[in-house]
């Protein structure tokens, strides 16, 4: 089968256009997204606590192939007007096209702790942390765990319309691991556990983030 595709986004926006950039998100944006063909899910979340964007977005396709397709590619060279007015209010975005490597639990919680990698991972690194996943859903009140991988060869979506609003390039992820939780402290003693297994993960001149993001928007296609 397929891997399902992740398109992982990080940012924060200019002071005194947070507000006009979720409303954008919420009325058009993601629903533009979710009307393309094999974009399954959509979520949002708003940064509570640790480092990287305050806004995390994670769009789920059927796979990685989505990103090449004509649908999206249409969209990315012909934006909205309300996308060339908020585009470039976007600050420090990143932008990893990944695949879904590993996953335990289906359930979907209020809270998401983060750990990702922004540049190499040592080979294997999902495998050894597969096993983890299913523990740690045994012993934690946790309800979904997700390895995210960038994607081997990713499809060239830079230099198009849309990006170049952002006025300078998306940085990007080799992994991250993605937890659900009902509550911010599962969330985090999650991400304390899988900080120090992914450490031992890291190539040279790597670091680890963290963070636990509150859901603002869910959508599906």
């Amino acid at each position: 089968m397929t891997a399902p595709g992740i398109l992982a986004i990080w940012h924060d926006a200019a002071a005194g256009h947070e507000a006009a950039v979720r409303d954008w998100y919420a009325r058009e944006h993601h629903f533009e997204r979710l009307a393309i063909p094999g974009f399954v899910e959509m979520h949002r979340f708003d940064r509570v606590q640790g480092e990287g964007g305050t806004m995390l977005c994670l769009y789920q396709t059927t796979g990685v192939n989505v990103f090449t397709s004509q649908p999206y590619l249409a969209r990315l060279a012909d934006p909205t007007a309300a996308t060339r007015a908020n585009m470039p209010n976007f600050r420090h975005m990143s932008r990893t096209i990944c695949t879904l490597r590993a996953q335990a639990g289906r359930a979907e919680g209020g809270f998401l702790g983060v750990v990702s990698v922004e540049r190499g991972l040592n080979s294997g690194w999902v495998e050894h942390l597969s096993p983890r996943l299913h523990s740690a859903l045994n012993r934690m009140p946790l309800l979904r765990l997700r390895c995210i991988a960038a994607a081997t060869q990713p499809p060239r979506t830079h230099g198009t319309a849309e990006t170049l609003l952002r006025g300078s390039p998306d940085s990007s992820i080799a992994g991250a691991v993605l937890v659900d939780a009902e509550s911010i402290e599962a969330a985090q003693q999650a991400i304390n556990e899988f900080s120090a297994d992914l450490a031992a993960s890291l190539a040279a001149g790597s670091r680890l983030k963290h963070a636990v993001y509150r859901l603002a928007f869910a959508g599906r296609a």
